[in-house]
């Protein structure tokens, strides 16, 4: 311990109860300059300081030597005075641990007080590198904690969210300057996760996902607690972009391997139909084929859906994902097809990478080699998506995809393509149906049933409160 101390008598007085406490070792220093050269050169666990020195007095001492040794309990002396006992009161906003009078100093009181302070300083610092340590993972992970307390006009935000979301943390800022980072479309959404998590029981999460007006998506948590509302908000990017790369992979993969077995398996059923002249052993070999196919394309499809379930189930916004698809995205759109999209989101529970290969098949089957339309609409609890070679053609009325219509379709040159797609719709859940003539193909439906949850949401989300 550094005793810092110019009066001899007094740092006699405290020398000698310390020492028959034998609890401490003591270092003295008679002004500051020499007790702030003790601090730069060795470590003090405790620091007793006069807040009269030769060289210092009053706070301006206390904030010197709580510099110089930020690791160190400071306790500091003062006179029996209201203006000293004012003074040591002040010190201890300023950084000191305790304070002490002289003329109430004994040995056990002493004592008490250093060791208290000891270990409140230690307890500090600890506290302090946790909330260190947790900044630092909240900044690699980038998300961070935010609170806002019933009545209150502000929203106490952790640092690493307030610079995740270019705020100041203090002080905090209003609700309203955060609904301002938020973009205008999703403002809304924000209103109303709120309502849900003070509805909710108490504890239960809700979960909305959100865009910043500089485009950044976030994930926002909330919980409701007799305080108030409190949360983690998390920035999404990266989990976006490895989803994306992900979806390309599999649609990729997909692709190359289920479509072409998806097509051998259609050639053996229809061979199978309508290979009535099939001599025995040739109809034997074609009930093998179709059987080896059934179980290669069993394999592949179990060997696919190993990347797990994360995806089967998953809500997406049909018209925001079909825009990105046609213009070339979402696993290999066309690229130049024309979309007809309805003015509001389409939650539909899909996935991606089954999607995209689908609506291939139905472009090629109906539009050949022109661009095709895309017209997406609502009808009850479906969505109905149209691909056609023009936007009357998908108005039309339209019939289911049977025998009659896939024999119609043969003629045309056309009824692989259809049937194709027909058996990866079945996957999604979905179903086909012909609009127009047949065998002129003019534009396929494919209809999947509306998803109940919000399409920015997640299974934890709103849709869950």
């Amino acid at each position: 311990m550094l005793l810092v101390e110019d009066h001899e008598p007094d740092a006699v007085l405290v020398t000698r109860l310390l020492a028959e406490s034998g609890r401490f070792t003591v270092v003295r220093a008679g002004r500051l300059a020499a007790a702030l050269t003790r601090l730069a050169r060795e470590p003090f666990d405790l620091v007793l300081l006069d807040l009269v020195l030769p060289d210092g007095q009053g706070l301006p001492v206390v904030e010197r030597v709580v510099a110089a040794a930020p690791a160190a309990a400071v306790v500091v002396v003062s006179g029996m005075d209201d203006e000293d006992l004012l003074l040591a009161r002040l010190a201890v906003g300023h950084g000191a641990e305790d304070h002490l009078p002289k003329g109430e100093m004994d040995g056990e009181r002493l004592t008490r007080i250093l060791v208290t302070a000891h270990e409140r300083a230690r307890l500090r610092r600890l506290l302090r590198e946790r909330e260190r340590r947790l900044e630092e993972a909240q900044r690699i992970g980038r998300f961070g904690y935010w609170r806002w307390q019933a009545g209150s006009g502000r929203v106490d935000l952790s640092r690493p969210l307030a610079e995740l979301l270019g705020l100041a943390a203090d002080p905090p800022p209003t609700p309203r300057t955060l609904l301002r980072r938020i973009r205008r479309g999703d403002r809304g959404r924000v209103l109303t996760a709120v309502r849900r998590a003070r509805s909710a029981p108490q504890g239960a999460p809700v979960v909305v996902e959100l865009v910043t007006v500089d485009g950044r998506p976030l994930e926002v948590e909330l919980r409701a607690d007799a305080a108030g509302l409190a949360g983690l908000c998390r920035d999404v990017s990266e989990r976006r972009a490895a989803v994306r790369a992900r979806e390309a992979f599999f649609a990729s993969v997909g692709h190359e391997l289920r479509t072409p077995l998806t097509a051998l398996l259609t050639a053996l059923d229809l061979l199978a139909v309508r290979g009535g002249d099939l001599s025995d052993p040739a109809r034997e070999l074609l009930t093998r084929a179709r059987r080896g196919a059934r179980r290669l394309a069993d394999l592949v499809e179990g060997l696919l859906d190993r990347r797990g379930a994360v995806e089967d189930g998953r809500v997406h916004d049909l018209s925001a994902w079909l825009a990105d698809f046609a213009a070339g995205g979402g696993g290999g759109g066309p690229g130049d097809a024309r979309v007809v999209l309805p003015p509001v989101s389409v939650p539909v529970a899909f996935d991606p990478g089954r999607l995209a290969p689908v609506l291939r098949e139905l472009a090629a089957a109906v539009a050949g080699g022109t661009p095709p339309v895309l017209v997406l609409t609502v009808h009850g609890a479906f969505a109905r998506l149209a691909v056609a070679a023009t936007v009357a053609a998908a108005e039309a009325p339209s019939g289911p995809l049977d025998e009659a219509a896939l024999a119609a379709a043969a003629r045309a040159g056309r009824a692989l393509g259809l049937a194709i797609a027909a058996r990866l719709a079945a996957r999604l859940g979905g179903r086909l149906r012909l609009a127009g003539p047949a065998g002129a193909s003019s534009a396929v439906i494919l209809e999947l049933p509306l998803a109940t949850a919000d399409p920015g949401g997640s299974a934890a989300g709103e849709g869950s409160a």
